[in-house]
């Protein structure tokens, strides 16, 4: 069977090793946790969780996969080495590493992987120019950008360059929530509320931020999936577009309404409900939804194509449109 996984995420051997042997000519070193796992600490400024497994072990990727039905993954890097906390030169140093090395672990198997890569999105111009060194020396297909940039919206000004450059590159930007809300309210902090509620709040915000910004309105070709279903934004769109109707704070950086560009943007499978994907395939469209797993974490999604295919009333069309038809125009790539 076709299909393509828009959302896993995967650390290459090769960028531990290059870490332990000259890691601070890219300001990131390995250092130990209590339990003698191993996390990278970013220049002081920021320090990731262990580094599991999951995302270093490709035959277990590969077995886990053909387990689940997924042909082919767009692999991206783990949030956690965002770098968005960093010096944005030093950033740019590091973030090339990463996508190098990525771009080997796609080489590696080239039938089972496609490449999103990481861009220093703290700085507009660095962004745009690692991304096009990405797509067009690497073989990348877009790239995975935060919800947020350590704490400032994707309608800054400053991601101009950014924005113009995936547009006229036409790559897939893949939306995933990074450093929520629970860095500033202790309110999201117990019960994993930073993830079951934050990361699709964040969602939310960078989605609103993309319509109400005017930032669809600027580059309409843009090619723009958010993780996870699309956080709460779905569920709550008819919110925002009454709003904008109503308040004169909506209308600030645009006077079109949210729902002219919403159906510009694209959408994972992974709801973790029936009821859940199957309102957002009516609300979007199923062409303008992507499977998605969040392999390898624990919040994944162990059977995605199986979650697709219960679907009730979608056509042989429509379904293979999820499984990989969508992801594949986006990506540019032939399954």
């Amino acid at each position: 069977m076709v299909t393509l996984d828009i959302h896993a995420h995967a650390v290459p051997e090769e960028l531990l090793e290059t870490l332990r042997t000259g890691g601070g000519r890219y300001g990131a070193r390995l250092v130990s946790d209590e339990r003698g796992g191993e996390a990278i600490d970013l220049h002081g400024r920021f320090r990731t969780r262990p580094v599991m497994s999951g995302l270093l072990d490709v035959p277990a990727r590969l077995a886990a996969m053909d387990r689940a039905g997924v042909r082919r993954q767009a692999v991206s890097n783990w949030m956690d080495l965002s770098a968005y906390e960093m010096d944005a030169g030093e950033a740019e140093r590091f973030i090339r590493l990463q996508n190098d090395t990525l771009a080997n672990l796609v080489k590696s198997h080239p039938d089972r992987f496609v490449g999103l890569a990481s861009v220093p999105l703290q700085d507009g111009q660095r962004a745009a120019a690692e991304l096009e060194r990405a797509m067009q020396r690497l073989g990348f297909r877009g790239a995975e950008i935060g919800t947020n940039v350590a704490g400032w919206n994707l309608d800054d000004p400053a991601l101009e360059p950014f924005w113009s450059a995936a547009e006229s590159l036409r790559a897939l930007v893949f939306i995933h929530p990074f450093n929520t809300l629970d860095t500033v309210t202790p309110r999201l902090r117990p019960y994993y509320f930073s993830n079951l509620i934050g990361n699709p709040l964040d969602t939310a915000i960078a989605a609103g931020s993309l319509l109400f910004g005017g930032v669809l309105e600027r580059y309409p070709r843009l090619g723009v999936c958010l993780a996870h279903g699309g956080g709460h934004l779905p569920y709550q769109f008819g919110r925002m577009q009454h709003g904008f109707k109503m308040r004169p704070e909506a209308k600030s950086r645009t006077a079109r309404a949210p729902l002219e560009f919403f159906r510009l943007l694209y959408f994972d499978s992974l709801t973790h409900s029936g009821a859940s994907l199957e309102f957002v395939v009516k609300l979007a469209g199923a062409e303008h939804v992507l499977l998605g797993s969040d392999y390898p974490f624990d919040m994944a999604e162990p059977e995605p194509v199986k979650a697709v295919e219960a679907l009730p009333g979608l056509s042989d069309q429509e379904r293979e449109a999820i499984l990989f038809r969508n992801a594949e125009r986006l990506l540019g790539e032939a399954t």
